[in-house]
Order: structure tokens, then sequence, then C-alpha cells
């Protein structure tokens, strides 16, 4: 089930970083999603769709979602009930405002919204989780990031190779 989902949403989400295992914690990869196309085929209405599909299978894979944070960018503003203006909001909203989580294999996988992801994109390079080519960001780009924006990827490390064990393949 887990390469099963990672195979769907691999062009979609990309690699940003890791925080690594301690003893009360499990490793934590982290990936993120362009949040920007809040339309039905955007990422976070298929992972939705993805997730509600899937949720009566016989698998240890449980998502979680939490809230992310709160799309307001024009605080006070209120708009008509009904309105365009509202229901673009709403879109909005349900697109951004999304933070899945799961773990299997003693790997923490966490999928979150950023602004950045043509940037990350274009300036990645493949690599593999779970055995599934994916894009990472390079390091160079990772440090810069790091030093520029403190918020995105504060405590995280870069990732350099697959922390997914495979206890069995289908060769």
């Amino acid at each position: 089930m887990l390469r099963d989902f990672l195979k769907t949403f691999s062009r979609r989400l990309i690699i940003i970083g890791i925080k690594p295992k301690t003893p009360d914690r499990l490793l934590n990869v982290y990936l993120k999603y362009d949040w920007k196309d809040c339309s039905s085929r955007g990422t976070a209405a298929k992972i939705k769709e993805y997730i509600k599909q899937n949720q009566n299978q016989n698998t240890s894979i449980k998502f979680k979602r939490h809230r992310y944070s709160h799309f307001d960018s024009f605080a006070g503003e209120v708009f008509r009930p009904g309105s365009r203006e509202q229901r673009t909001r709403a879109r909005q909203h349900r697109s951004y405002n999304n933070h899945w989580e799961f773990a299997c294999n003693g790997v923490v996988i966490h999928i979150t919204p950023t602004d950045n992801f043509q940037k990350y994109k274009n300036q990645s390079q493949v690599t593999k989780l779970a055995g599934v080519n994916f894009r990472a960001v390079i390091e160079d780009v990772f440090v810069d990031v790091q030093k520029n924006t403190n918020y995105e990827l504060s405590g995280l490390s870069c990732f350099l190779s697959d922390p997914v064990p495979l206890l069995w393949s289908n060769s």
C-alpha cells in the first residue's frame, strides 16, 4: 500500500528533508505539494480521494490529517456567504489546510503544502523513497533555503538516501 500511494503521487510530491531518528521518535520524511491548484484535479483533492477509496483496505498504514494552518492572507476581510469570492477562498482553504502523516516500516511520512513547489522541483534530483523514484531537493538548494527561510526547513536535514526499509518486494 505504501509503494502504491508513493507511485501514484510521485510526480505531485517532492522530498524536502528528513528529521533524524531519536531514541523517542521515529525518522520523519517531509514531502511537499503545490497547493495552488485548488481544483478537483489538484494534489490535495487527489490525496483525499485516494485515502477515501482505500480506507477500508486491510493495511497497517493509517493516514492522519491535521490542520496545517488557517489560510487568512487578508485578515479581517469578510465575504458575503455564497459569493464568488467566498467560494474561491473556501477552495483555497481546502487545498492549503492539510497536513497528512502516516507511519510505515519505522518511518513517519508528512505531507504538507508549499508555495515554492516549482522552485524546489526545478532544483531537484531524482532519488528513491521506498524504492519509488521521487524528486528531492539538492543539498546546495536545501542549505540556501534553510538560511533564507527559517520556518519551512527548520529542524530538518537534507534527504540523501532512501531511509525506508523494504521488508519484501515483488520482483
